[in-house]
């Protein structure tokens, strides 16, 4: 039973503890920086997270289909999406079924309005995303270089997939 909700993002929590941690990451007590980009994390550990997106490394492997990933979180909802694992998370509004609490918080905000691009109109659950879409897609700000090429890429995770061709 996940009894602890973040007043700000409605993301549920089944200690109290970890909601404390959460509610850092919605203040500006982001005290620790990623020596390689600069982005900043209320949590130390969450530093040293991030810091795999730059390596590339993917510690975390699935048992049953053998993808690797970057985050236990990301294996987690994997297996839950992929290998038929209930989706234990449902809408309380529409009733979708989920697989991370997360999910569901991402979705209620598309409920509420979601952040809708200025300029084409496109739906995102979370404001930094839609940034991110304006930059890029409309400004054409690149800010992913391949370090094997010359191509740039608007997201990470596009050039995560262009470095598998080299």
């Amino acid at each position: 039973d996940n009894s602890f909700v973040c007043n700000i993002c409605s993301e549920s929590f089944t200690c109290s503890s970890n909601l404390t941690d959460h509610k850092r990451e919605h203040s500006n007590s982001k005290r620790y920086a990623c020596d390689i980009c600069g982005k900043t994390f209320s949590r130390r550990y969450a530093v040293c997270e991030h810091k795999r997106l730059h390596s590339g490394e993917r510690p975390f492997q699935c048992d049953r289909c053998g993808k690797r990933f970057t985050f236990a979180s990301d294996l987690t909802k994997h297996r839950r999406s992929l290998h038929g694992t209930v989706k234990p998370y449902s809408c309380a509004e529409c009733g979708k079924e989920m697989s991370t609490g997360r999910e569901v918080a991402d979705h209620k905000r598309l409920h509420q309005g979601g952040n809708t691009c200025p300029i084409c109109g496109k739906v995102f659950t979370r404001l930094h995303n839609m940034k991110e879409h304006v930059r890029g897609t409309h400004e054409g700000y690149k800010s992913f270089p391949c370090p094997y090429c010359d191509k740039r890429f608007v997201y990470s995770g596009s050039l995560r997939l262009h470095k598998r061709l080299h």
